[in-house]
């Protein structure tokens, strides 16, 4: 039985993996395509790609499963088989879906691979990816302490583009166009998410901890 576990566990995160990598090269593709048809510069395009929470939370969600599928013997794999990192992606991942289907699904129409990217980044790989941290990963207990770690990352994240949409005017998301809203809008927006993060977090700590203690 128990090697039973470990063999769906395995074609669980290779067929996971091929999904999140196949989703995040092709909008990669996506994107080169539009710079050679709008004129646009690879460099700048390939800044903005990797500006997107989206891009880089999936990244992180790739990277797990790719490297409990090699092996965790580098310092890298050693990190992302830590419990509280891979619990940390979890809300990270989850955040991406709930924010994108609440503030963004809305504003754009797309259809083609365009769409097929956006389903798989938004919503299949979080489900992929939350459901592997229930039926596969050895719970361990987190302190609630976890928490103020796991909010450095998202935090960076705004500082960045903050300081890059003043240099460049350019915003990923539209909550965070200063431009157009002005500061105080933004930190108000930026507050709400924050306590999105900390309650998401909060929650899954307890239910982690309730998780062990069985």
């Amino acid at each position: 039985m128990p090697q039973r576990k470990f063999s769906e566990k395995k074609l669980y995160e290779l067929l996971a993996a091929f999904i999140v990598w196949f989703a995040l090269i092709l909008q990669l593709v996506l994107i080169i395509q539009n710079v050679r048809q709008a004129g646009l510069t690879y460099a700048a395009e390939v800044v903005r790609y990797f500006s997107y929470m989206t891009i880089l939370s999936n990244i992180f969600v790739a990277c797990c499963f790719t490297f409990q599928l090699v092996g965790t013997q580098t310092s890298f794999g050693r990190l992302l088989s830590k419990a509280s990192v891979q619990a940390a992606i979890f809300v990270y991942i989850f955040i991406v879906g709930v924010l994108n289907h609440l503030l963004l699904s809305h504003l754009s129409n797309l259809t083609g691979l365009q769409l097929l990217c956006d389903r798989l980044l938004h919503y299949v790989v979080p489900v992929l990816y939350m459901a592997w941290w229930f039926i596969f990963v050895t719970k361990k207990k987190l302190p609630y302490g976890d928490i103020l770690f796991w909010l450095i990352f998202p935090l960076l994240y705004v500082i960045y583009c903050l300081v890059r949409g003043s240099v460049s005017g350019l915003y990923p998301y539209p909550f965070l166009n200063v431009a157009e809203h002005g500061y105080p809008v933004v930190f108000k927006m930026m507050g709400i998410i924050t306590a999105v993060y900390v309650l998401t977090s909060l929650l899954l700590v307890f239910i982690n901890n309730k998780i062990t203690k069985r």
